[in-house]
C-alpha cells in the first residue's frame, strides 16, 4: 500500500470541483457487481459526462507524474475514473473489486491495484473512513484533499458511512506490468535502496545493484 499525501495540486482540486458543480449524480450500484451491488450505497457521476474524462486526464497526469506512484505500482494500463459521492447516511459495506474490467483484448485491464483520490476536506465531512482489510489487519485511511492511497485490488475493503458533510473521491484501477505484489514490492524497496546508497559508494557498486534491478524487472514484467 502506498499513500501519496498530495498527488493532486490546488489548481487540480480547483478544476476537478469546478467541474463537478455541474454534473449530475447516478445510483451508485448501477456500476457494482451483482455481490457488491447488496452493500453499495453512493452516487456516482455519470460516466457519459464529458467531465469524466476531464478529471480522470488530470488524474492519470498527476499519478504518472509522480515517481514514488511509478515505481510502486509500475503501471501498464490505468482506466478512466468514476467519481463516487457519499451524503449522511451513505457507505459502501465490505466488498472485492471486480478481477478484470472492461471488455475485449484491448479494452479489459486486469486490476492490480486500485487509487482512491479524497477530493474533500476533511473538515467539511464526518465518517467516510477507507478501510482496507490487510494482512496485518485493517488500515484506516482518510486524507485531506489532493491525497491518494494505492492498494491492491484484491483487498476486502469497505467506506464508512458518513455522518456529515459529503464525502468526495476518485476512484480508478490499473494492471501494473509486474503482476505479483511480493515481487513489485522488492522492486520497489531495491530501487529506494539504490538512491539511498551513501554518496561515496562506487560506480562498479552501483552499477551492479542497478544491473540486479534490471534483470529482475525483465522477469518478472509482462507489457
Amino acid at each position: 500500500m502506498l499513500e501519496l499525501p498530495a498527488l493532486l495540486s490546488a489548481d487540480d482540486l480547483a478544476a476537478i470541483r469546478a467541474d463537478l458543480q455541474r454534473t449530475d449524480r447516478l445510483d451508485g450500484s448501477a456500476t457494482a457487481g451483482p455481490v457488491a451491488r447488496q452493500v453499495k450505497r453512493n452516487l456516482e457521476v455519470s460516466g457519459e459526462d464529458p467531465a469524466i474524462k476531464r478529471i480522470g486526464d488530470r488524474v492519470t497526469a498527476a499519478l504518472t507524474g509522480s515517481r514514488a506512484f511509478r515505481e510502486f505500482a509500475m503501471p501498464h494500463k490505468i482506466r478512466m475514473p468514476i467519481v463516487s459521492v457519499y451524503e449522511p447516511g451513505m457507505e459502501y459495506g465490505n466488498h472485492v473489486d471486480a478481477p478484470i474490467m472492461g471488455d475485449g483484448p484491448i479494452h479489459a485491464t486486469r486490476t492490480d491495484l486500485s487509487v482512491t483520490v479524497f477530493l474533500s476536506d476533511l473538515a467539511s465531512y464526518d465518517g467516510g473512513g477507507l478501510v482496507l482489510e490487510t494482512a496485518t489487519g485493517p488500515r484506516h485511511v482518510r486524507l485531506e484533499a489532493g491525497g491518494a492511497v494505492v492498494y491492491p485490488t484484491h483487498y476486502i475493503h469497505r467506506v464508512e458511512p458518513v455522518t456529515r458533510g459529503t464525502r468526495l473521491a476518485v476512484i480508478t484501477w490499473m494492471q501494473s506490468r509486474v503482476r505479483d505484489h511480493e515481487e513489485r514490492q522488492i522492486l520497489y524497496d531495491l530501487a529506494a535502496g539504490i538512491r539511498a546508497l551513501p554518496e561515496n559508494t562506487g560506480k562498479a557498486e552501483r552499477l551492479l545493484l542497478h544491473h540486479v534491478f534490471t534483470r529482475l524487472y525483465q522477469k518478472w514484467t509482462a507489457v
